[in-house]
């Protein structure tokens, strides 16, 4: 009766310390991605728009977002861009310059008025390469490009090599025949990341 009590003392004492064993292995799974909140006014996200003759550039505003890290790699994340801030650099006429952001702020264009922000949703980094789901004027489509990150310590930053997305997969069309036909398709980007960690 005595060695039974052991015995069955003893195999509840092995249960509960595999079920320790369980939990730690669970808890460590069960780590939290840290957040790093991006920092808007550090941040850039630059555009190039080419045509038959010339190019134009300028920059769009970041507004927020974040990025969460997990065990040295990107888990996720989500930038939301103002496509109501929209600049025009390296061009001396203004005139011009109110031309060109009447035309991609446009209805027909990036229709700002109805769409005040476009959002790009990531999804996956692997091999160097971003993936996520991109939402310009209620449009979403997936895109990958190249990009490096680097952490450290409380500090995250992010540079993506330029790339380029088809404009006609997200309907940004000119209400000018001849203005859609002088301009390419493919629109140009370049983005460099700031953020600061947070809670997730």
């Amino acid at each position: 009766m005595l060695r039974a009590n052991r015995y069955k003392h003893l195999k509840i004492f092995k249960m509960k310390r595999i079920a320790m064993a369980i939990a730690l292995v669970a808890m460590a799974f069960a780590v939290k991605a840290q957040r790093y909140k991006v920092n808007a006014s550090a941040s850039t996200l630059e555009w190039k728009g080419t045509k038959k003759i010339g190019e134009h550039v300028g920059v769009i505003a970041i507004k927020n977002g974040y990025i969460d890290v997990k065990d040295g790699n990107i888990e996720g994340g989500e930038f939301v861009v103002d496509m109501r801030n929209i600049t025009v650099l390296h061009m001396d006429d203004q005139d011009d310059v109110k031309h060109i952001l009447k035309d991609i702020s446009s209805k027909q264009f990036f229709n700002v008025k109805d769409f005040p922000t476009a959002k790009f949703v990531i999804s996956s980094y692997h091999n160097g390469m971003l993936t996520g789901a991109l939402t310009i004027k209620g449009i979403t489509n997936n895109i990958q490009f190249k990009a490096d990150f680097d952490v450290n310590g409380e500090d995250f930053s992010a540079n993506a090599d330029t790339f380029s997305i088809d404009r006609q997969l997200w309907k940004l069309k000119f209400g000018n025949w001849i203005k859609e036909n002088v301009l390419d398709d493919p629109i140009q980007f370049k983005v460099k990341i700031k953020a600061e960690t947070t809670s997730a």
